[in-house]
């Protein structure tokens, strides 16, 4: 199975901080001159939660309520993932399972 390449903690921590300082930025021109572009976004986000159609208002109305009251966590996998398990039965006794020998 081919694994997944994942950025290193600098190079997320780099994305993170031009995503940040392009989203601070100042909008120097037009009928917004003077505001915030990441309060822009977050209006336009809303916007498309209230009057958008279709997936894209379903997306917008997704992202923030995750957003405001927070995602929900995704489940642990479980232990021991990789290995087949093995349940054995015993008339009389619990139910034990334990990983699956060769």
């Amino acid at each position: 199975m081919a694994r997944r390449s994942y950025p290193s903690r600098g190079q997320t921590a780099a994305w993170r901080a031009a995503l940040r300082k392009a989203a601070m930025a100042v909008e120097t021109r037009g009928p917004h001159k003077g505001r915030k572009l990441v309060d822009l976004v977050a209006e336009r986000l809303v916007d498309l939660a209230l009057h958008g159609e279709g997936p894209a208002a379903l997306a917008a109305i997704r992202e923030l309520g995750d957003r405001l009251d927070g995602k929900a966590a995704p489940a642990p996998p479980p232990a021991g993932e990789d290995e087949p398990t093995r349940v054995v039965y015993t008339w009389g006794e619990a139910i034990a399972s334990e990983p699956a020998k060769g």
